[in-house]
């Protein structure tokens, strides 16, 4: 399940320790090697702009190169639409395999962090989410930490993916349900 992958994480950027320190905790709680990439604030504002230019870039070719620099593994031939929010923050939990298409309006959220008001009722936690091959995003869904969808799934417009979809289906709605399995059409003979 989703919920399996999830890390509760505790960050407190800038309360009680600095910015710097609070990433350093982070990559001793996973351990990732791109964390090495991370040492500095630096790295983390150039993603965060790189981000924010991606989002509005007219040329989809510069656009995935602007999101490739922010350490998201993408497959062969990624279409990704004006407008798409990919996490800023921990862009290298996303991975995109082949031939995924996102639609305009998609956000990809890999963390969770409440406010102090809800912090006693409310863990923050990490997740990575992965889109297998030949995955399709419809316009203005939003896929939660710690999904994975599988291979040729379609995710419905305005869909909130909060648990994993297996592969071959039709998912849509708020949370997104599998609403048909997808069968290839068969080639008329003549």
């Amino acid at each position: 399940m989703a919920h399996d992958r999830r890390r509760k994480v505790s960050y407190s950027v800038g309360v009680d320790k600095g910015f710097r320190q609070s990433l350093l905790e982070l990559a001793k709680i996973y351990g990732y090697k791109h964390f090495k990439v991370l040492r500095t604030s630096h790295r983390l504002l150039a993603s965060f702009f790189l981000g924010k230019i991606a989002r509005s870039l007219p040329i989809e070719g510069i656009r995935l190169s602007a999101y490739r620099r922010q350490c998201i593994k993408m497959g062969k031939y990624v279409a990704i639409a004006e407008n798409v929010y990919l996490d800023e923050l921990f862009p290298y939990l996303i991975t995109l395999e082949d031939h995924v298409m996102l639609s305009p309006g998609v956000h990809i959220i890999t963390h969770h962090r409440p406010t102090r008001y809800w912090e006693p009722y409310l863990d923050a936690y990490v997740a990575p989410v992965h889109l297998e091959e030949g995955v399709y995003v419809g316009t203005n869904a939003v896929i939660l930490p710690g999904v994975r969808i599988g291979k040729r799934a379609i995710i419905g417009a305005g869909a909130v993916v909060s648990r994993d979809i297996p592969p071959g289906v039709f998912a849509a709605g708020v949370p997104a349900k599998v609403i048909k399995t997808l069968v290839p059409k068969q080639k008329k003979e003549s």
